[in-house]
């Protein structure tokens, strides 16, 4: 993050790692590989998968918990500048941006997607296509606050007021689809 993704050679990378240039490669066959490998653990580290939220509780209660650490994550400093260096970096470097938003935004639409399914399956939503209503919620917890918090006009969002949001925004998001 410091040098920018474009300028970090795979040199750098094994030389910040304490390992030889062939051992970094022996694991990533290239600098896009290691990127990917690096979004997906993060998104893995907030419990953005099928290994901590299930679709056998309630749809509000998973909603909720998927809105929490979705939005947990939208506040971790490190994701917060990797989407300003994207930002700066895409033009010149379209494929990294492509590698980011493969393994992070896209994933976790696929991901909320494939629950709402099975929330529909069981009569709990009514859900035409899981993965527009996934883009739609995901767009329904980021509202101001993705903006305000990549651009610096808030540091982080207090707990409480996320609450409030996280509870309005899975009530609403439920109505829309029969499921409130």
């Amino acid at each position: 993050m410091s040098e920018g993704l474009q300028r970090t050679s795979m040199d750098a990378v094994a030389a910040a790692a304490g390992v030889s240039k062939q051992t970094v490669y022996s694991h990533f066959e290239s600098k896009d590989a290691l990127f990917r490998e690096c979004v997906r653990i993060k998104v893995e580290d907030y419990g953005l998968g099928e290994e901590t939220l299930s679709p056998g509780l309630p749809a509000a209660e998973t909603l909720r918990a998927f809105g929490r650490q979705f939005m947990e994550l939208l506040q971790d400093p490190e994701v917060l500048s990797m989407f300003r260096l994207l930002a700066g970096e895409c033009r010149t470097y379209p494929s990294i941006a492509q590698v980011f938003y493969a393994a992070g935004p896209a994933q976790n639409c696929e991901f909320l997607g494939s629950l709402l399914a099975q929330f529909g399956a069981r009569g709990e939503l009514v859900v035409e296509d899981p993965l527009e209503s996934a883009s739609l919620l995901v767009a329904m917890f980021k509202a101001h606050y993705f903006l305000e918090l990549l651009l610096r006009v808030r540091e982080t969002i207090d707990p409480r007021e996320l609450d409030q949001h996280l509870e309005r925004t899975v009530r609403r998001f439920l109505s829309l689809h029969g499921g409130g």
